[in-house]
């Protein structure tokens, strides 16, 4: 089998208000976690999405848990570990994000070039999600 392709991605948000921080998180984990899908579907291959996997543990948590990339670490250097392949999804904040920052130097360093992903407009599924992680949204 080959090793899963990893899909990083800008989680965290910074917005000011609790709401609009939730919300921004909840778009972003949606569009990740549909891309993630995607390139499952159309590559056959295993994917590793960390905002997939991590969103629904921090919901499940009562949000407890931490929302950073330092607190995600132990959990997600692991899978970086097996992977062979990243796709950096190029959401609102990616070029800011510190978790984002860390995965692409952790593929750089082992030698293995970024793929990196600009979704298309039709991409998003309503206003919400284009507003929250299209790059040029305003």
């Amino acid at each position: 089998m080959k090793e899963p392709i990893y899909i990083a991605g800008p989680y965290t948000s910074h917005a000011t208000g609790l709401a609009t921080r939730y919300a921004e998180q909840c778009q972003r984990a949606a569009v990740l976690t549909r891309y993630a899908a995607e390139v499952m579907f159309t590559s056959h291959l295993a994917v590793f999405s960390p905002i997939s996997h991590g969103h629904a543990l921090w919901l499940a948590s009562g949000c407890t848990l931490g929302r950073d990339a330092k607190a995600w670490a132990a959990v997600n250097d692991p899978i970086m570990a097996l992977c062979q392949s990243v796709h950096v999804v190029r959401l609102k904040g990616w070029e800011a994000s510190v978790g984002v920052k860390r995965e692409i130097d952790h593929f750089t360093q082992r030698g293995i070039v970024p793929i990196y992903v600009d979704l298309p407009v039709h991409f998003y599924k309503h206003r919400r999600e284009l507003f929250h992680c299209h790059p040029e949204a305003a």
